[in-house]
C-alpha cells in the first residue's frame, strides 16, 4: 500500500490556478481594477493617518508625541490627496510598480540562471516581468491609466504559471508500507519523479 504526501505539490498548484485566475479577472476589469486600487490605497491611508493622530496624544513625551502627530498628518494628506487626485495618483503608482517589477525581474532572472538545476520558470517569468516594465516606459504617460491594471493582472498570471510548473515538476515523496514476516510492519520513503508515475500508467 502506498500514502503519497504531495500536500507541497498540491499546494503549488493551487495557488498557481488561484494566482491565473485572479489575473485574468484583473486584466478583464483592467480601468476600474486600476483606479480602484488607487481609491483603496488613499482610504487606507488616510485612516492610518487618524490613526497615528489620535495615537500621538497618548504618547508619554512630548517629541513622541509631536512625532507621531507629524507622521499622522503627513500620511492623511498623502491619503487624500490620493483620492482627490486618482489620475494623478495613478500615474505615479502605475510609475513605482513598473519599477519594482523591473528590479523584481532581474532578480528572478538572475536566480532561476545561476540556480543549479537551472530554474527555468523563474527565469522565464523575470524576463515577462523586466520587459512588461520596460513596455510600460516606453509609452508613458498614455500607459498609466489603464497600465496599472495590466500589469498587476499580468503580473499575477506570469507567477501563478511560474507556480504551477514548480508545482507539476515537483517530486512526490511516497512512504512504502512493507509488512515482514513475523507480522513486523517497516516504513520506507521513496521519491517517485514525474516520468516515474508516467510509466505506471
Amino acid at each position: 500500500m502506498d500514502t503519497t504526501r504531495s500536500s507541497n505539490r498540491g499546494g503549488l498548484i493551487t495557488i498557481g490556478i488561484i494566482l491565473v485566475i485572479a489575473g485574468l479577472f484583473l486584466i478583464w476589469g483592467r480601468a476600474f481594477t486600476s483606479f480602484l486600487t488607487v481609491y483603496l490605497l488613499g482610504i487606507t491611508l488616510a485612516v492610518v493617518g487618524i490613526v497615528e493622530i489620535i495615537q500621538a496624544f497618548f504618547r508619554g513625551s512630548i517629541g513622541g508625541f509631536f512625532l507621531t502627530l507629524f507622521l499622522g498628518l503627513l500620511t492623511l494628506i498623502i491619503g487624500g490627496f490620493i483620492v482627490l487626485n486618482p489620475s494623478a495618483s495613478l500615474l505615479t503608482l502605475t510609475w513605482f510598480f513598473a519599477t519594482f517589477l523591473f528590479i523584481v525581474g532581474l532578480f528572478q532572472f538572475f536566480y532561476g540562471l545561476f540556480a543549479r538545476p537551472f530554474q527555468w520558470g523563474t527565469f522565464l517569468v523575470g524576463i515577462f516581468n523586466v520587459l512588461l516594465a520596460v513596455l510600460v516606459y516606453n509609452h508613458w504617460p498614455v500607459s498609466g491609466l489603464t497600465a496599472f491594471g495590466w500589469l498587476l493582472g499580468l503580473s499575477f498570471i506570469a507567477n501563478g504559471l511560474s507556480s504551477l510548473v514548480l508545482g507539476f515538476s515537483t517530486t512526490e515523496e511516497t512512504e512504502v508500507v512493507k509488512p515482514s514476516a513475523d507480522g513486523v510492519v517497516t516504513y520506507s520513503s521513496q521519491i517517485k519523479k514525474p516520468q516515474d508515475r508516467e510509466r505506471n500508467y
